[in-house]
């Protein structure tokens, strides 16, 4: 039987049942995208549709933002302006290996 064949039996029958959709089909679903579900973000890989959380908040943004910043990339933020951190004391965290391990030839986040 085909899926709508099998859908209007179990109704017919009174059995609660739904078609179920797979998450392509939910990115194209018209009434998901209208109520704003999802957004597109972009990272160092390129564009993605990400799921925005199904609810809303007055006063707060709830949504997805437009990229993913690199990682390490928001660390002398946080440190600095968030929590004050002077040079002396970010360095001292970063010789206590509180950021990682550099892989590579890479510097470790932070």
């Amino acid at each position: 039987r085909t899926v709508a064949e099998c859908l209007s039996a179990l109704e017919a029958a009174g059995v609660p049942c739904a078609l179920y959709a797979d998450p392509g089909d939910n990115l194209n679903d018209p009434q998901l995208v209208q109520r704003g579900l999802f957004s597109t973000v972009h990272d160092a890989a390129g564009a993605f549709q990400g799921v925005n959380p199904p609810w809303r908040m007055s006063g707060s943004a709830s949504a997805l933002g437009a990229r993913v910043p690199s990682l390490g990339e928001d660390t002398p933020a946080v440190l600095h302006e968030l929590l004050g951190l002077g040079e002396a004391e970010v360095a001292q965290l970063r010789a206590a290996g509180a950021f990682g391990v550099a892989r590579a030839g890479k510097p470790a986040a932070g």
